[in-house]
């Protein structure tokens, strides 16, 4: 996977051969001293192997935060939960936000959760929902930023 520079100087994750994938994220972007922003995310890509376990998800919102977020891990199990960190073993995630300053970040920490994985004919029903947070730094400021995700649902290929 490649990590080439936008035109504005933001990472953007190139995602290659990651296959869209139908369904839907709903989450909420607290940022300190801000109003929360809802955001729906459509714009849904994942890559799953079971054996050895991997997966990539990306989800894009460019209409309502210009919104990039990519959780990667191992294991995706119904009824699991996984940290949300930079440890090995853990699930990583990168968030990238039109009012992000691009400056430096802490590491994201929270929990990502998989409730059901639901065989449907040819495919299977990824349900879950999870929540990170970070502090994001520059020359002068310090702010919280908070992205909880109350529920994602996609359908993947078996």
């Amino acid at each position: 996977m490649k990590i080439p520079r936008s035109k504005n100087g933001w990472p953007v994750i190139d995602r290659g051969d990651v296959p869209p994938v139908s369904g839907r994220l709903n989450g909420i972007l607290k940022v300190q001293g801000e109003e929360a922003i809802n955001v729906t995310a459509t714009g849904l890509y994942f890559y799953w192997f079971k054996d050895p376990a991997y997966f990539f998800l990306l989800a894009e919102d460019k209409e309502e935060i210009g919104m990039e977020l990519a959780l990667i891990g191992g294991k995706l199990e119904a009824g699991k939960s996984y940290d949300i960190s930079m440890a090995p073993g853990d699930v990583e995630a990168t968030f990238l936000w039109d009012g992000s300053t691009g400056h430096s970040q802490s590491d994201k920490l929270g929990e990502l959760n998989v409730r059901f994985i639901t065989p449907v004919g040819d495919f299977e029903e990824i349900e879950g929902y999870f929540s990170f947070e970070y502090t994001e730094m520059g020359v002068g400021f310090e702010r919280k930023v908070e992205f909880s995700c109350q529920r994602f649902s996609f359908k993947v290929p078996k």
